[in-house]
C-alpha cells in the first residue's frame, strides 16, 4: 500500500502539477497499514482553511516552526476552539494517543510552512485580506568590547514588494522602511527620514510590536517573549545571530532572557538537558533587565517547556532554486541547492535518493547533489539510527523550452538594437541567442572589456573583503585578489559593474584586512557614497549589492 500512496502523491504534485491539489504521503508512528489514510483525514478542507486566522492571531512566523508546546496552546486557543472540531480540540487538550498527537502537531506545522501570510481579518461578511509577516531580532555581538548592536528584520514567505514597505508604528515616532535583502528577508529597518537603523534594544522585547504598511495592506509582528533564541545567521544568508523560535538541535545557539527568569533558567543549565551554558556578563546594547548567554547543546527540554522547547517534528526546507508550478516542482536548470533541516536530533543523517549528504559548516544545512536526476521522483530522508524521522519528495521539471516566439526587439550587450536574423550575441526578453564570450581570467582582461564596453575606465575596483579596494588607474591592479566589483566615475551617477567569478563565491566577508587606510576608503565607496551610485539592475545581482553595503556600514 505504502507504494500506492507514494504514487498518488507523485501524481498529484508532478503529473497534475498541483492542479487538483497537493497530496503527501504521509505516515506517524508504527502504524503502517493505517498510518497513511489516517494522517490525510486528521483535518478537513475546513479547518485547514481558518488556520491561517489561529496563526495570524498567535503571531506564528511560516518560516521558524514555533516550538510544540506553544504550538499545542493554539490549538487550544479560544479562536481554534471555535473554527476548529471538537475532536481536533480534544485530541491536543487530552493527549491520550501520543502518535496522533505528534502527527496533529506536525501536520500543522506543515500547514504554518506553506502559509504565505495572507489572512482575512474583521467581522464576518467585512473581512479584509492583509498580508502578515514576522520580525526578528538580529545581534552582532562584540565579545571583546562586550557591545551587542540589535536591530530587527522581516522575513516573508512571499515575494518581498518590489517597492519594498512603508511602515507606521504607534507606538514610534516617525515611519519606518523595510526594503529587500534576500531569499523574503529584508534589510535592518530604518527610519523612513534620517535613513538611521531602528535600534532594536530601544523596544518592548516582552510585549513586542506591530507594524503596519501606510495602505493597511501588510502587518509585520514582533511577538513578545520573556527568553528569545539565536542562531548563527550563516545559514540564512545575514551577518551576525538571527532569532528562531523554537531550540535548535545538535548546534549552539545562543539565549537573551529577563532577569527575573534566572532561577527557572538555572534549573535547566545545570542539569543534564544542557551542555556549556556561559552567561556574558555586562554586555552592552540589550533592553534594560536582559540577560545574554551561549549554549553548547540543548539535549531536552525537560522543566523548560513553558520558555523553551523544541519543534513539533523535524522539517525539511529547501534553499534557492525556481519553482516551475505548485509543490516541489522546480526547474531542472535551477533546482534548489541546499537543504535545511528544522528540528532533528543531534546524530541526525540526511539522504538524497539513498545517498548520504555531507552537511554544511552551518547547523543543519545540506548541499544537495549537483547533477540530479529529471522528470522523477527524487526522495529526500532525515533518519536517525536508522530510522526514517521525515521524508520529502522533490520534482525537476525538464520539458521548459524557450523561444522567441515573434519577438519584436533585440538588443545586444550594448542594449543597441540589432536585427533579429543576426549570428552575434542577442537578447530578447528572458530568451539568449548566440554565444556568451568566454570568461576573462586576469585582472587585466576584465579591464579591458569593462573598457571596451563604458569607455576609459576610471573608478574603483573593489573585493569582497573590507579594505579590498584600488583606485584605478592612479594604484596597482591588485595581485592577490580578484575585484567583484567595478565603480567606474561618471559625470553625475557612478556605474557599479559585476566583475566577479560567480554570486554564491563572491559574498562579501566578515573579516578584514590589515590596512586601516583601505578599510576607510572601502567603506566610503560602499556606504557613504551609496546615492551616488546607480545599482545593479539585475535581482540577485542587487541583492548581493546590498549586501556588500550592508557590511561597510558595519566595518
Amino acid at each position: 500500500m505504502w507504494q500506492l500512496w507514494e504514487d498518488l502523491e507523485e501524481w498529484s504534485v508532478f503529473d497534475r502539477k498541483g492542479e487538483l491539489g497537493i497530496f503527501r504521503a504521509r505516515i506517524f508512528g508504527e502504524k503502517v497499514h493505517i498510518g497513511y489514510p489516517l494522517a490525510q483525514s486528521m483535518l478537513t478542507e475546513q479547518e485547514r482553511k481558518a488556520l491561517p486566522r489561529i496563526f495570524y492571531e498567535m503571531g506564528f512566523d511560516p518560516t521558524s516552526t514555533p516550538p510544540a508546546d506553544e504550538l499545542a496552546r493554539a490549538l487550544r486557543s479560544p479562536t481554534a476552539k471555535l473554527l476548529l472540531r471538537s475532536r481536533t480540540v480534544r485530541l491536543v487538550e487530552n493527549r491520550r494517543d501520543a502518535d496522533l498527537y505528534t502527527a496533529m502537531l506536525g501536520i500543522v506545522a506543515d500547514e504554518l510552512a506553506e502559509w504565505d501570510g495572507d489572512v482575512d481579518i474583521g467581522p464576518s461578511g467585512l473581512e479584509k485580506r492583509i498580508a502578515s509577516a514576522n520580525l526578528r531580532i538580529c545581534l552582532e555581538v562584540d565579545g571583546v568590547s562586550g557591545r551587542a548592536n540589535a536591530s530587527i528584520r522581516c522575513k516573508v514567505n512571499r515575494e518581498f514588494p518590489e517597492e519594498g514597505l512603508i511602515l507606521d508604528v504607534p507606538s514610534l515616532n516617525g515611519r519606518f522602511r523595510a526594503e529587500e535583502y534576500s531569499d523574503g528577508w529584508s534589510l535592518p529597518i530604518r527610519s523612513n527620514d534620517t535613513e538611521e537603523v531602528l535600534d532594536a534594544s530601544s523596544l518592548n522585547w516582552y510585549n513586542g510590536l506591530t507594524m503596519r504598511s501606510s495602505s493597511s495592506d501588510w502587518q509585520l509582528k514582533l511577538p513578545g517573549r520573556r527568553i528569545r533564541i539565536f542562531i548563527e545567521g550563516t545559514s540564512e544568508g545575514i551577518p551576525g545571530l538571527v532569532e528562531i523560535h523554537a531550540l535548535p538541535q545538535g548546534q549552539s545557539f545562543y539565549l537573551a532572557y529577563l532577569e527575573n527568569l534566572c532561577p527557572h533558567l538555572e534549573r535547566w543549565t545545570s542539569s543534564s538537558q544542557c551542555q556549556g551554558f556561559r552567561e556574558f556578563e555586562d554586555i552592552q546594547g540589550l533592553p534594560s533587565a536582559w540577560r545574554f548567554a551561549s549554549v553548547e547543546e540543548a539535549i531536552g527540554d525537560e522543566g523548560i517547556k513553558d520558555f523553551l522547547s523544541f519543534s513539533p517534528s523535524v522539517r525539511l526546507r529547501l534553499m534557492g532554486g525556481i519553482r516551475s508550478n505548485r509543490g516541489n516542482n522546480f526547474f531542472n536548470f535551477a533546482p534548489p541547492i541546499s537543504v535545511k533541516v528544522d528540528g532533528g536530533v543531534s546524530n541526525l543523517d540526511l539522504y538524497c535518493n539513498d545517498q548520504l549528504l555531507p552537511p554544511h559548516k552551518s547547523g543543519g544545512v545540506f548541499a544537495l547533489p549537483q547533477e540530479l536526476p529529471t522528470e522523477s521522483r527524487i526522495v529526500l530522508e532525515a533518519r536517525s539510527n536508522g530510522s526514517v524521522l521525515v521524508q520529502q519528495s522533490l520534482f525537476l521539471t525538464g520539458d521548459f523550452r524557450p523561444g522567441l516566439q515573434g519577438a519584436g526587439l533585440s538588443l545586444d550587450s550594448t542594449g543597441s538594437k540589432i536585427e533579429s536574423d543576426t549570428d552575434c550575441l542577442s537578447i530578447a526578453g528572458a530568451y539568449v541567442r548566440g554565444r556568451l564570450p568566454d570568461q576573462p581570467d586576469s585582472v587585466e582582461e576584465l579591464l579591458e572589456d569593462l573598457e571596451a564596453e563604458v569607455g576609459n575606465m576610471r573608478g574603483f575596483l573593489i573585493g569582497k573583503v573590507p579594505g579590498q579596494v584600488v583606485e584605478w588607474p592612479s594604484e596597482s591592479l591588485p595581485s592577490n585578489w580578484r575585484p567583484v566589483w567595478a565603480i567606474a566615475k561618471e559625470r553625475r551617477k557612478r556605474k557599479v559593474t559585476f566583475l566577479g567569478e560567480s554570486l554564491e563565491s563572491s559574498s562579501p566577508s566578515l573579516l578584514a584586512a590589515m590596512d586601516k587606510r583601505k578599510i576607510r576608503t572601502w567603506k566610503q565607496v560602499l556606504w557613504y557614497q551609496r546615492r551616488q551610485i546607480d545599482p545593479p539592475v539585475l535581482p540577485a545581482v542587487c541583492a548581493l549589492w546590498k549586501q556588500f553595503q550592508e557590511v561597510a556600514r558595519n566595518v
